[in-house]
């Protein structure tokens, strides 16, 4: 019940016997307690609640993107590592110190994963080489023999002698061709 100044109050009657002279007759008790002060302390808790909550709930959303941050850090750092492998820095490996546990084996992996290609990049560095060196020998002959043979005039035997020699050089190398074309084809899983 609201007062005539404004002030909160609660209120409780009940029925009570009470004695009179000729005998007993019923009357009412209304008790009233002023209850303003428990509102306005109602109302603090209230507004209290509310900066709890949405104090809370922006603490809570700093903190997840600070951890957040935190974690795609180690993300951007094998990113990082991922971009600086190249074919001059195969040799690259990533440290696995600063990484966290559900990470370290992903880093490991790629650790991994740089041996073999560094691995691979020398064997096809080192069989590059040596396909270089052998395509060199026949072509090295077939330009020696076509030179010695236009240097002066020559029979017509003379000539055909250096060409049936390039052809042979050729052939040499079209085996080559054919067998590294084999070879890039069974590596091939589709062929």
């Amino acid at each position: 019940v609201t007062g005539k100044d404004g002030r909160l109050f609660r209120t409780v009657a009940g029925r009570v016997p009470v004695s009179k002279a000729y005998g007993f007759m019923e009357g009412y008790i209304q008790v009233a307690t002023d209850i303003s002060l428990d509102q306005k302390v109602l109302g603090w808790y209230r507004l209290l609640l509310v900066l709890m909550i949405v104090g809370g709930f922006f603490v809570c959303a700093i903190a997840e993107s600070l951890l957040v941050e935190h974690e795609l850090g180690s993300l951007r750092s094998i990113a990082e590592a991922a971009s600086q492998v190249g074919a001059t820095n195969l040799a690259y490996r990533l440290d696995l110190n600063g990484l966290p546990t559900e990470l370290r084996e992903l880093g490991w992996q790629f650790n991994r994963m740089l041996e073999r290609l560094e691995i691979t990049y020398d064997g096809l560095k080192h069989y590059a080489d040596n396909v270089a060196h052998e395509l060199r020998s026949p072509l090295n002959k077939m330009l020696l023999g076509s030179e010695v043979a236009l240097r002066r005039a020559r029979t017509v035997e003379e000539y055909q002698e250096a060409i049936e020699s390039n052809i042979e050089e050729c052939e040499t190398l079209t085996k080559m061709v054919k067998g590294l074309l084999f070879v890039a084809r069974a590596e091939n899983a589709q062929m």
